[in-house]
């Protein structure tokens, strides 16, 4: 059988159309000589509309009764934050989705990868790729496309295309220090083509960073046009109030609730803003299976129900 409606995948796309459209009155109401629709962008929506029709059609697909493979009923769940391609069998994982009627976002973490494996999945509609710039991989992909604007207009390229852009953001750990003002150029630059195009999905990695990652998205505009997915979040507790307060989403998923903080962060987080993860893959260059990555998401979904 389906999980709830507000843990399906499906709402990311209908808020990213809902903030999309607000911004756009927005914009008109503040400016009283904007012709009402001029075209601009219609190259980019027409794009956009055959895999937003795709999603619903996915999405409407019948999914009470589902029996699972093996003869057994059990809850299917959405994966609103993964990375299939960094899994060795995440095919054969997709393809199990596709016929239990599960829907998944898979986030690439390289722009240079992107176009390799948005391909590769797509014999199984279910998978929405996203386009991903990981603050991790910013300096090795800047080097490998000459330098930021060509790598940002490499991005635009493909931004254009998808609705998914996932996963980016900051990281601003020690560890990463020595590519911070690179990174923050990079999420920047990102924010501001998002915020541009309007109706993307963006799943945002902030860590020892969100109050800086919140402040480049309301700069940029991106909160107001798009649906901004905070990704297993674990900055300050004034900061998740500030986000909550704004309207963000966040995916939440076992990892966060293995901790104490993790798990009071999901608890103080309104229902109606929360949508589940896996994140995997767990293990590093292992198999995982469907079922074990459904087991994750009913476990993140049996931590919310705690509260």
């Amino acid at each position: 059988m389906t999980g709830p409606s507000n843990l399906r995948l499906q709402r990311l796309w209908d808020a990213a159309d809902l903030r999309h459209a607000g911004a756009l009155a927005h914009a008109h109401a503040n400016d009283a000589s904007a012709p009402v629709n001029d075209g601009a962008g219609d190259g980019a929506k027409g794009r956009m509309h055959g895999e937003r029709e795709d999603r619903r059609a996915q999405d409407a697909r019948p999914r009470e009764g589902n029996a699972r493979e093996g003869g057994t009923e059990a809850e299917l769940l959405d994966d609103a934050h993964c990375h299939l391609d960094l899994i060795p069998n995440g095919l054969d994982i997709a393809a199990r989705a596709q016929r239990e009627g599960c829907a998944i976002l898979s986030c690439t973490v390289r722009p240079s990868d992107y176009a390799r494996v948005r391909d590769a999945f797509l014999p199984y509609p279910c998978v929405t790729v996203g386009l991903g710039l990981h603050p991790w991989w910013v300096a090795e992909e800047t080097q490998r496309a000459g330098g930021l604007d060509a790598l940002m207009d490499h991005f635009a390229a493909h931004a254009e295309k998808t609705r998914a852009i996932a996963e980016v953001g900051l990281d601003l750990r020690p560890a990463y220090a020595h590519h911070a003002q690179l990174q923050r150029r990079a999420f920047a630059r990102i924010a501001d083509m998002c915020a541009q195009m309007g109706g993307k999905v963006m799943s945002i990695h902030a860590v020892q960073s969100a109050g800086e990652a919140l402040d480049q998205l309301e700069r940029s505009g991106a909160r107001e046009s798009c649906a901004c997915v905070l990704h297993w979040f674990s900055g300050s507790s004034p900061e998740l109030t500030r986000a909550i307060k704004a309207g963000y989403l966040f995916s939440v998923g076992p990892r966060m609730l293995a901790s104490k903080r993790g798990r009071a962060y999901a608890q103080a987080i309104p229902r109606d803003q929360v949508i589940l993860e896996t994140d995997a893959p767990w293990r590093k260059d292992e198999p995982h299976t469907f079922d074990e990555l459904q087991e994750g998401l009913r476990k993140a979904q049996a931590g919310l129900r705690r509260g």
